[in-house]
């Protein structure tokens, strides 16, 4: 009983730490502690380590190895890396399973607490706050903090949703990440709350890449009629709401997917007019797109100061070189292969990947990291729906 116990005390501990290092904005001044935290986290997976014979846990500890030293890190922040994630692979499956969980649900707690917070500041109601410096340095506007929401004060975001993070589209990211871990499964209230609280934040990768999923899960075969007959509903929403003059979705989403034959889409602002330049200058020509600016010789504070202000994927490869994305997708797409048995899950798992790693190539972070080997891990264990839109055992 006392090992039971232990086990899951360390495993909600794992979720809540990793949920502190998704860097809700309560942490956002105490840096410091954020790497005692990383370091408690290994301390658990460590505790956790189960032996075991798996190719891929050697070529996960080449890959983290590569990742660091093609991202430049000082010796402290390699050692740091490398111990919070190695054993995330080798951890018991069990525990890993009570870490998602715990920080499944203390994400969907306070996802529940911000959106009433939301609503509260909305109607007008006051509520204590205080103003609250950036996360990140380059924006030159402060936000305002409130009990369990934050707020830009930039005037063109103030309206949507971030919860307790810096920006819609982080809420977004997690929202939808959550969503796939669960198989986008609507018939739990917990996973409703997520979809509402992406959709507040009006951000165009969760419209999109929620819209993608959803037909493609509709023309899927074993699909249920619930989750088919909601997807229509949502659509067709979504679709009338577009056409109406002036409204909040028009505005936040229908004007950022108008289509530019020199710009592409108005929306896509993964990027910008210096890093494109810039990618163009060294694509397919400098050692630097290949390996990184560590690995070439190059500053990597120079080629940061390039891509200042963008976080795509020519971010990712001007930050970390081509070969290091190409490691890192092969890894998670081969990892995935063997672990998912059903096909439509492995399709679905690409799609996802990819759409997120288009906008959000954070290759060497830890809550990421956990997320994806998660999704993979937990994939075949989540319940999905019966024709009926009864959960299958």
């Amino acid at each position: 009983m006392k090992a039971n116990k232990g086990f899951y005390i360390q495993g909600v501990l794992a979720g809540l730490l990793l949920f502190l290092l998704a860097a809700p904005y309560y942490m956002w001044e105490h840096e410091s502690l954020g790497y005692f935290l990383r370091l408690v986290y290994g301390g658990i997976l460590l505790i956790n380590y189960r032996k075991g014979k798996d190719s891929f846990s050697v070529v996960w500890v080449f890959l983290l190895v590569y990742l660091s030293i093609a991202a430049g890190s000082s010796i402290i922040a390699f050692l740091l890396f490398i111990f919070s994630n190695i054993f995330l692979l080798s951890a018991k499956p069990e525990f890993r399973k009570v870490a998602y969980q715990s920080f499944y649900f203390i994400f969907v707690a306070f996802a529940v607490l911000s959106s009433i917070n939301y609503i509260l500041f909305l109607l007008g109601i006051p509520l204590p706050s205080r103003e609250i410096a950036p996360l990140n340095d380059l924006k030159d506007y402060n936000y305002i903090a409130y009990p369990f929401m934050v707020l830009s004060n930039d005037i063109k975001d103030l309206i949507r949703f971030r919860g307790l993070f810096d920006e819609p589209g982080a809420m977004a990211t997690y929202c939808f990440l959550f969503l796939w871990a669960e198989k986008f499964n609507l018939a739990k209230w917990s996973n409703v709350v997520l979809m509402v609280a992406g959709f507040f934040t009006l951000s165009l990768f969760f419209y999109v890449a929620i819209g993608v999923v959803m037909i493609v899960k509709i023309f899927s075969k074993g699909t249920s009629i619930w989750f088919r007959v909601v997807s229509i509903s949502l659509i067709a929403i979504f679709s009338y709401s577009l056409t109406i003059e002036d409204s909040i979705t028009s505005i936040a989403i229908g004007d950022r997917l108008e289509y530019d034959e020199e710009k592409g889409f108005s929306g896509n602002n993964r990027s910008n007019q210096y890093t494109d330049m810039y990618y163009d200058q060294v694509r397919w020509k400098d050692p630097l797109f290949f390996w990184g600016p560590t690995l070439s010789g190059v500053d990597k504070a120079k080629v940061a100061s390039q891509v200042e202000g963008s976080a795509g994927y020519k971010n990712a490869i001007l930050l970390n070189g081509l070969f290091s994305c190409l490691f890192y997708v092969l890894f998670f797409l081969l990892y995935a292969r063997k672990a998912m048995k059903k096909k439509r899950d492995y399709f679905l798992f690409i799609i996802c990947f990819f759409m997120t790693l288009y906008q959000r190539p954070f290759l060497t972070d830890i809550v990421y990291l956990f997320l994806f080997v998660s999704i993979i891990k937990l994939q075949e264990n989540q319940p999905d729906l019966a024709r009926d839109g009864t959960l299958l055992k």
